[in-house]
């Protein structure tokens, strides 16, 4: 079964891979600065924006006034660049982990679980874009559902993979700690 990183080279992975934590490091750390401003600010503080409704995103932009739409229309961006990077990283550690096990149904999971992690990304962009718009315009009703059903398949699809990955691990490393006896 062909995974999201067959074109590269598996030697390659650990330099993505620590690329990518980077990366990660630096987008969260850009965010939490930026963000600061709006952290308990508004009806429901910054992260109402996961859970909305048409009433909660107005009274959202009420409340942060003007600039405070900037920065968080900002902030979503920088969102863009969190679960994509976020996605990629989890995808390229299925990959990681399901080419060191010898079961091949746990490797097909694995090669499964990482295009469902790129998929995760895909849904949060979409989701992301929507809250733009569910921001800074009035939309229509059943935009925040379709919201919410997009952020439930992302951190779903997410949990799973990082599951896997924490499951794989416990697995190779008891394995080998037996070997070793």
């Amino acid at each position: 079964m062909r995974h999201p990183y067959s074109w590269l080279e598996s030697k390659t992975y650990p330099t993505l891979r620590n690329i990518l934590i980077c990366m990660l490091i630096l987008v969260i750390g850009t965010n939490t600065i930026l963000l600061a401003p709006l952290l308990g600010h508004g009806p429901h503080g910054l992260l109402a924006g996961r859970i909305h409704t048409p009433n909660i995103a107005e009274q959202m932009q009420v409340s942060w006034g003007d600039s405070g739409l900037l920065l968080a229309s900002v902030g979503l961006g920088y969102d863009f660049l969190f679960l994509m990077n976020v996605s990629t990283l989890v995808a390229l550690g299925c990959v990681m982990m399901a080419n060191m096990v010898h079961w091949a149904y746990i490797q097909r999971l694995g090669y499964i679980l990482a295009w469902g992690a790129l998929l995760a990304g895909a849904c949060d962009w979409v989701e992301t874009t929507l809250t733009v718009q569910l921001l800074v315009t009035t939309q229509p009703a059943w935009m925040p559902q379709l919201i919410l059903t997009l952020s439930n398949i992302k951190f779903t699809t997410i949990g799973l993979s990082l599951l896997y990955l924490l499951l794989t691990w416990i697995t190779r490393q008891v394995t080998l700690t037996i070997a070793d006896d």
